[in-house]
C-alpha cells in the first residue's frame, strides 16, 4: 500500500510539471519569442519535430537551423555552424 501511493504522488509529480520545447530557446532578433509565433517557422524550415528535432540527420538539421537564421532566429543565442557538425557548415 505504502509503494502504491508513493508511486502514484511521483506521478502527480511529474505530471504537474513542464518540459521545455526546443522551440522555447529561440530568439527573434535577440528578444525572446513564443511558440506559437515560431513553431510555424520551424515547420516552413523543415524541422520533422519542432519539440525535440534530434531524429533528424545533420545535414537535415543544419539546414533547417541555417533557414531559421536567415530568417532572423537563433537557437540558444549562438549561430548554428558553431555547435553543428555538419558538413554543410564546413
Amino acid at each position: 500500500m505504502k509503494k502504491l501511493f508513493i508511486a502514484s504522488v511521483a506521478l502527480l509529480l511529474s505530471a504537474c510539471g513542464t518540459f521545455p520545447s526546443a522551440s522555447e530557446y529561440w530568439t527573434y532578433q535577440g528578444k525572446p519569442v513564443t511558440p506559437k509565433i515560431v513553431v510555424p517557422e520551424m515547420e516552413a524550415c523543415g524541422f520533422i519535430n519542432t519539440w525535440n528535432p534530434i531524429s533528424m540527420d545533420k545535414d537535415s538539421l543544419a539546414n533547417a537551423y541555417l533557414c531559421m537564421e536567415k530568417k532572423g532566429f537563433l537557437f540558444a543565442g549562438k549561430k548554428a555552424c558553431t555547435w553543428i557538425d555538419s558538413k554543410i557548415c564546413k
